[in-house]
């Protein structure tokens, strides 16, 4: 059972969970060492080179050195993206083919150190505390939802919105807080498109969020488009992207507030030219006089260059009275162009981690991703807050990721605030909790990715039967698929049994932990990729989907070898927030025959429910693998193995409700 509509919980309490948590974190991470060597780093763009290597705590890491050894070359650089066992980083300056040896060094408890802090800091802060019951953050009352409830929010423009999306951005101009789930291809990002552009139409100032970069330049790319179709008029210097921007965008790139920073400086340059060439002028002459040796007197030349220079001089006063005009017109401070912006676009970290956030509060929160993001990055952003805040994601999708060893602080930072709110531990709470809150909450049901049987599956079996598909006549969170000519030969969701090839896990020596290798399944993946690759597709167009990192490496070693080195393999959650035409996902386990005592059946963590303490746990990775497809999903499985220990779990519901089997 769902709480009851008006749980709430108590902002105090929650801030000290949330110090205690992330202290664990911290522990746990002062554990990971701070270096690693790394080679051959091959470049794939300005200034970014690849490694076929990964790290856990290169995610938390801020502020990261990248060394050659033997030189002294010293670089900062950022993690643009880390997938299935591939890393790529971004230099400030490295300007070569590729990076053979490479060192890097990193403060590895930098963003939950910095977030405990400003944590600390809110608990000290009555104000914020008594803001936070406002909102409805944590509890939503309708006395509290009515508080700041405005009457008459700016018109939607855009004719190609449902009707739960238009529903859900009134409500996101009227109400102080509300959740939409948007499950995948539902044109969630589109309508917070329209929620910011549509805040800024009514004077407020607004604060975008979200876990990662992409997901962060994705959204704003969506409300630049939705202040054109909505005629919002407002100077493109009044919005910005705080951070380095990922995707190859040049409106984005623009929106840089680093990029808008050297440009003001520039421009401020060109009015103190005249000022700028006498400073050079004059620096050269008194570097010429400081030359001629002690004792002899200068040239003719030098002499009246430097009599010259000191009569131009005169109305600044002197040469350091010059350097100190021309630095004041050119400085821009940065908090005070901060300040100036209307939409400030960035990641949870920078706004727990910059100080330019401290005591800079905004109207509007829209947060983006919000099932993934860790509750005390939520907390310090909606501390921010005045009027209204916005909760986006899909509950049914990953939630946070935790490296904290004590047990109850990692379930706390791994716990999402749609289940923190709602209570739910099942999804049929989760819906439960929405229809008891409608005012409140926001389903988008209609969906426009994938195609409608699979996309009835994943309805059937993730959210209730409550999808249904719709053909887009224009994007909204991207453009609508292509009907691909280039067809597999198969319905856009099949199970390719494996049982008659008497498919067997075993687990390589010498290895410690659970390291299951199928030697069937992967060469039976391998077969098939190969079919998708002679019909036309490429190798971009196929994702591999496995439930073991181990499995994801050794599978892309192979390939590697085999020249497939362009598919991309990876666990559940390397594919999270991405998509392909076709998905594989490989469900790996059949009968263990490791032991000489003969074949074992059992379940693993990744599939069965019944050993995780969160029961969704299971339902979300299985709906991330399976949501990912826009075009085909495979499923490879040993239907025996299914059979026998599945059946009532999730996966084999799945697998039934995937009516086409076929025999591999």
């Amino acid at each position: 059972m769902a709480p009851s509509p008006h749980t709430s919980f108590d902002p105090s309490t929650l801030a000290k969970q949330s110090i205690k948590a992330l202290e664990s974190e911290i522990d746990t991470l002062r554990a990971y060492p701070a270096v690693v060597e790394w080679r051959d780093g091959a470049r794939v763009g300005a200034r970014e080179f690849k490694f076929r290597s990964m790290h856990p705590a290169l995610r938390f890491a801020e502020s990261i050195r990248g060394l050659i050894p033997g030189q002294e070359e010293e670089e900062m650089a950022e993690v643009v993206s880390m997938e299935h066992g591939e890393t790529v980083l971004r230099f400030t300056h490295f300007d070569r083919p590729v990076l053979s040896n490479l060192r890097l060094e990193w403060e590895n408890e930098f963003v939950p150190r910095k977030t405990r802090d400003e944590m600390v800091g809110l608990t000290k802060q009555e104000e914020w505390l008594q803001r936070t019951e406002v909102l409805g953050l944590l509890s939503g009352s309708e006395q509290e939802q009515n508080a700041f409830a405005a009457s008459s929010p700016p018109p939607v423009m855009d004719p190609m919105l449902n009707a739960s999306q238009r529903a859900a951005i009134h409500a996101a101009l009227t109400k102080p807080c509300i959740y939409l789930w948007g499950p995948p291809g539902t044109g969630k990002t589109a309508t917070l498109g329209h929620i910011v552009a549509l805040s800024l139409a009514q004077g407020d100032r607004v604060l975008l969020v979200s876990n990662t970069n992409r997901a962060v330049d994705v959204v704003l790319k969506s409300a630049c488009l939705a202040l054109e179709r909505n005629q919002v008029a407002i100077q493109p210097n009044r919005l910005t992207r705080f951070g380095d921007p990922v995707i190859d965008d040049d409106q984005i790139q623009g929106l840089a507030f680093s990029y808008q920073l050297e440009q003001i400086q520039a421009e401020r340059r060109d009015q103190v030219s005249d000022e700028i060439q006498l400073l050079n002028r004059a620096t050269k002459a008194k570097e010429a006089l400081d030359r001629v040796a002690k004792g002899k007197k200068p040239s003719s030349t030098v002499q009246l260059e430097w009599e010259l220079v000191q009569e131009a001089l005169k109305p600044y006063g002197s040469l350091d009275e010059l350097e100190e005009l021309i630095d004041e017109s050119v400085y821009t401070r940065e908090r005070t162009e901060f300040r100036r912006k209307s939409l400030v676009a960035t990641t949870l970290a920078k706004v727990s981690t910059s100080d330019l956030f401290r005591q800079h509060e905004f109207d509007v929160l829209v947060v983006d991703e919000a099932s993934m993001a860790h509750i005390p990055q939520l907390l310090v952003a909606a501390s921010h807050a005045k009027k209204r805040v916005i909760v986006a994601g899909d509950p049914m999708q990953l939630p946070p990721i935790s490296v904290a060893e004590e047990p109850e602080a990692r379930a706390f930072m791994e716990l999402d605030i749609f289940s923190l709110v709602s209570g739910a531990k099942t999804s049929s709470a989760l819906f439960e909790w929405h229809d008891q809150r409608r005012d409140v909450t926001f389903f988008f049901d209609q969906q426009y990715r994938m195609k409608d049987h699979l996309a009835k599956v994943i309805s059937s079996v993730f959210y209730d039967g409550r999808l249904r598909t719709e053909l887009a006549e224009e994007y909204t969170d991207g453009p609508p698929n292509e009907q691909h000519s280039r067809s597999i030969d198969n319905p856009p969701a099949t199970i390719i049994n494996t049982e008659s090839k008497d498919p067997y896990v075993i687990q390589e020596e010498g290895e410690r932990g659970f390291r299951p290798m199928n030697p069937v399944h992967s060469d039976a993946v391998s077969k098939t990729i190969l079919k998708i690759l002679e019909k036309g597709w490429s190798q971009n167009d196929i994702g591999v989907i496995v439930p073991f990192r181990h499995v994801a490496n050794q599978l892309m070693r192979r390939w590697t070898q085999e020249g497939l080195g362009d598919l991309e393999v990876g666990t559940i959650h390397t594919f999270q927030g991405r998509e392909k035409p076709i998905i594989i996902f490989d469900t790996v386990m059949s009968g263990d025959r490791s032991s000489s005592k003969g074949e074992r059946h059992y379940t693993v963590r990744p599939l069965d429910e019944t050993k995780n303490e969160n029961p969704l746990h299971v339902q979300r990775l299985l709906n991330v693998a399976c949501s990912r497809a826009k075009e085909e999903l495979l499923i490879f499985a040993d239907m025996r193995h299914i059979r026998k220990l599945y059946h009532d779990k999730t996966l084999g519901k799945l697998i039934t409700r995937l009516s086409q089997v076929e025999d591999v």
